[in-house]
């Protein structure tokens, strides 16, 4: 899915005449898009807190998927810069993970 954003990204960038000013590899762009997904964040969080403190509603869901949707295209451009192949980025970490995971269960069941 993340790669069908991305693409998606991309796209609209090119369409609009942005792709070779904001995607390109630069420091500058990395900064920016970094402070674009601690925004967004903020504003996820903003969204569940109110769901938390007022209840949850069908807007409030809206508003939730929207701002997740503002972090993805954060998160896309990113990769983008960043020129990561997230696939294999993504393998590494769930091969790292499983192997922390396994590592805890051993020790549980030495212990119990």
């Amino acid at each position: 899915m993340l790669n069908k954003v991305i693409n998606d990204v991309v796209e609209f960038d090119k369409k609009y005449g942005i792709y070779e000013e904001e995607d390109a590899p630069t420091l500058p762009n990395l900064f920016y898009n970094s402070l674009g997904i601690a925004g967004e964040s903020g504003e996820v969080v903003d969204v569940v807190k109110k769901i938390w403190r007022d209840g949850d509603s069908p807007q409030k869901r809206e508003d939730l998927e929207e701002e997740l949707c503002d972090l993805l295209i954060y998160i896309a451009k990113m990769v983008v810069i960043g020129e990561i192949d997230i696939e294999k980025a993504w393998d590494k970490k769930q091969a790292l993970l499983h192997e922390r995971w396994d590592h805890k269960k051993t020790i549980k069941r030495q212990e119990g």
